[in-house]
């Protein structure tokens, strides 16, 4: 699965880069299209990888600038880097991967009124109710302490994650 996301930003536009070989330059048939009698027909080579996106300079006559210098070799694009094509300014951004963050905190809720508490709660602070109270296994009988998940003895589930955090 790829690490990042990556797109130019130009004018008006955000344009999306998909992974593979990006062509930028006045043709038709490029990926990104920019219309001026200085932009060659094909421009600009862009390799878009997963750890990566790479520019080439197609040969054009009025070339292409990163950060403000000529490009003459192939060039590693970063974020926030501006690519100069004749008079068009465009910043390459590259979006992290989007993770979920885990949960800082268990909670647990009350069995009586249902309310949301800490998962270090003994009692419901709204109705005084005992939350987490010691269970027995279902399967050797021993007693569990309260919010455990698996038994200490035999290691049976003593009750599902879902229902723990439900619960």
């Amino acid at each position: 699965m790829p690490r990042h996301r990556y797109r130019l930003r130009f004018m008006d536009r955000v344009q999306r880069l998909p992974y593979g070989t990006v062509l930028i330059g006045r043709s038709d048939t490029c990926h990104v299209v920019l219309d001026g009698d200085l932009v060659s027909r094909e421009h600009v080579r862009l390799e878009v990888r997963s750890d990566g996106v790479s520019l080439t300079d197609l040969g054009s006559v009025n070339g292409c600038h990163v950060n403000g210098r000529r490009v003459e070799k192939v060039t590693a694009l970063q974020h926030g880097d501006t690519l100069r094509i004749a008079f068009f300014d465009l910043v390459f951004e590259a979006e992290p991967k989007r993770t979920r963050t885990p949960a800082t905190i268990e909670l647990l809720y009350c069995p009586h009124c249902r309310a949301a508490l800490s998962g270090d709660m003994n009692f419901c602070v709204h109705c005084g109710s005992a939350v987490g109270t010691p269970s027995h296994c279902p399967g050797c009988g021993t007693k569990t302490v309260p919010r455990a998940k698996f038994c200490s003895e035999c290691g049976r589930v003593v009750r599902a994650v879902s229902e723990a955090r439900s619960s």
